[in-house]
């Protein structure tokens, strides 16, 4: 399983943005386990499936998030912002922002 985030937006636009890949191969046992649970919960599949929310006033100070997670040869893209990030997703968004760094 591999997992590349994006975060971007905020106050100071890009100097917040961070990215990270996560490679389940290269986390221990518990982390890998962690992971998984925390994708289980947002329902990955589901969220991917919805598409990106068609927010009709976006605030240009709030963060957008990307995840793309390739997981059993399929592949999911969830595209989410802090006014419509659905909540069982924030904690994987949480957990991947504490690994994300800066990116040019």
């Amino acid at each position: 399983m591999r997992i590349h985030f994006v975060m971007a937006g905020g106050l100071a636009g890009p100097a917040m943005k961070r990215s990270c890949t996560v490679d389940a191969n290269a986390l221990s046992q518990s982390e890998t386990g962690e992971l998984q649970q925390l994708i289980d919960s947002a329902d990955v599949a589901a969220l991917a499936a919805r598409g990106p929310a068609q927010n009709k006033s976006p605030r240009p100070d709030e963060m957008h998030y990307r995840l793309v997670i390739e997981a059993k040869g399929q592949q999911h893209t969830i595209e989410a912002s802090d006014t419509d990030m659905p909540t069982h997703l924030s904690a994987l968004v949480s957990w991947l922002t504490k690994r994300a760094t800066p990116r040019g």
